[in-house]
């Protein structure tokens, strides 16, 4: 299926006033290849709220989902190991099955393919043959199967991961039937109709004392908890609280080591880490920055949190 390039088109706003915008930004995205969007937003969340000039929008209120993928070529179907019992999955490889598991038949889906999760790891079905293999960042589990008893169940509606692979997806027009290759019955095979999927994304923001601390802001400010204002040496710590919000739907991965860094003057220390390296959909969780002067000077540090947000993947802001 060779789809040409494809173009998303989106835009962020920021609101000054209960009645008008301060910032409102245009975001373009080209599709990498026929399977996938490039990796960039497809989606910036929003919030509505109203005015004395009636609804409007502002910062985090889901207008899209975060990227669209095609199916490809579906061919015959899936084809398994006939003998299988248990659970399993079909997963989408944004790879080509047929280059990343040569053995799969010719006839089988060119991006699904059924797998399991056992003892030993993720395996998958190169016709009779169960195969081990290192999952991608790219993949995706989109059906759940029942080896034994033959059947398949969509995995829409589904977010977060199993085994470490990302699963479910948001939208599609996706159709699933087990014992069916070809278009006829067949026992053990699997058939995935439809032609794409949307994938919800996850959504970084960073909150001091109540306020949107914007990702990039060199200008440390008392109302969100930045500035810590003039301090003497000597006078004790100072410690303040910030949270890290996800308002997307898809699991937020911190992927920095420590979790939040911190960089600059060493009268400033991250002094509690998040308790956790994933936040759930609509979920949140805090860290603590401490100063404690130990010479006289402006003190300057610079918070940095790396994590799988798509457009944000390094947060950072500026402390004073």
């Amino acid at each position: 299926m060779n789809l040409p390039y494809r173009w998303a088109m989106f835009f962020e706003a920021d609101a000054d006033s209960a009645a008008s915008w301060k910032v409102a930004t245009l975001y373009v995205r080209r599709m990498l290849h026929a399977v996938q969007w490039s990796t960039g937003v497809a989606r910036r969340t929003l919030q509505k709220r109203r005015s004395r000039h009636g609804e409007q929008l502002e910062s985090r209120w889901c207008l899209s989902t975060c990227g669209v993928t095609s199916l490809g070529d579906v061919n015959s179907g899936i084809a398994s190991v006939d003998a299988a019992t248990g659970p399993g999955f079909i997963l989408f490889s944004e790879e080509s099955v047929h280059t990343r598991f040569p053995g799969v038949h010719s006839s089988n889906s060119d991006h699904l393919i059924s797998v399991r999760h056992d003892s030993s790891g993720w395996i998958a079905a190169e016709n009779e043959t169960w195969v081990p293999f290192v999952p991608e960042l790219t993949d995706r589990l989109i059906a759940s199967v029942d080896f034994s008893g033959d059947t398949i169940s969509s995995l829409q509606g589904v977010t977060g991961q199993f085994q470490g692979v990302a699963q479910g997806y948001a939208q599609g027009d996706l159709t699933f039937a087990a014992n069916l290759y070809s278009g006829k019955v067949n026992k053990g095979e699997f058939t995935v109709g439809g032609t794409y999927f949307t994938v919800a994304c996850p959504e970084i923001d960073v909150v001091g004392n109540g306020q949107s601390i914007v990702s990039g802001d060199d200008t440390p400010s008392v109302s969100d908890d930045t500035d810590w204002g003039t301090l003497s040496v000597g006078s004790g710590a100072v410690s303040r609280q910030f949270t890290i919000m996800n308002f997307g739907d898809e699991d937020l991965l911190l992927t920095g080591t420590p979790l939040v860094s911190l960089v600059g003057s060493s009268s400033f220390a991250v002094t509690q880490q998040p308790t956790s390296s994933v936040i759930g959909g609509q979920q949140s969780l805090v860290f603590e920055v401490t100063l404690d002067p130990t010479a006289t000077g402006t003190q300057n540090a610079t918070i940095e949190i790396a994590s799988n947000d798509l457009d944000e993947s390094l947060y950072t802001f500026a402390l004073l």
